[in-house]
């Protein structure tokens, strides 16, 4: 799987695209180094197409994401 990285900006303008939309929300997850990034493969799928540009302007995460645990 490949991640990009979606900064606190970009964060803001996917909470805008997601509020268009009442069937799709796209959400970044954070990684234990507390990177926001988001699933490249999303560019591959026609039901994510109105994400498409936003997704394109958004750089490569280079490393494979730690998530953090999750509490029992």
């Amino acid at each position: 799987m490949n991640w990009l990285i979606v900064t606190t900006e970009q964060n803001i303008e996917l909470d805008s695209i997601n509020a268009q939309f009442k069937d799709r929300k796209a959400n970044a997850q954070i990684t234990t180094d507390g990177t926001l990034v988001i699933l490249n493969d999303l560019l591959g799928d026609d039901y994510w197409k109105d994400y498409h540009n936003f997704l394109k302007s958004l750089d490569v995460y280079e490393k494979d994401p730690i998530w953090p645990a999750i509490p029992e």
